[in-house]
């Protein structure tokens, strides 16, 4: 079993920004501030996990056919890494912001 698709529109609660849902692939972080929530568990999409914790992007990779970016996430609740691409849409301050403090912190 792969991919699973879940891709509803909500409000972060982070940064309270409405997100609706994605054009081209599948939401599940905020296109303002970039902020998810750790609910996927071994799959995406699967919502198994019981984690809930912040999950914030923490560096910026090469991007795929698909995508410009590719951004890894760690959630500060237990501590899981998983990639995620970044949608058309995700703000492209925040994600340049992102990859700078990537490269000053090395």
């Amino acid at each position: 079993m792969g991919f699973i698709i879940k891709n509803d529109g909500f409000v972060c609660e982070f940064c309270h920004e409405p997100n609706p849902p994605a054009k081209a692939t599948c939401r599940d972080h905020c296109r303002k501030c970039l902020i998810g929530k750790h609910v996927d568990g071994d799959l995406p999409g699967d919502r198994e996990s019981n984690c809930y914790g912040k999950m914030e992007a923490i560096a910026v990779l090469p991007g795929t056919k698909k995508t410009d970016y590719v951004l890894l996430y760690h959630c500060d609740k237990c501590g899981l890494e998983r990639k995620n691409r970044a949608a058309p849409d995700d703000n492209l301050e925040a994600i340049l912001k992102v990859a700078a403090e990537r490269i000053f912190r090395v």
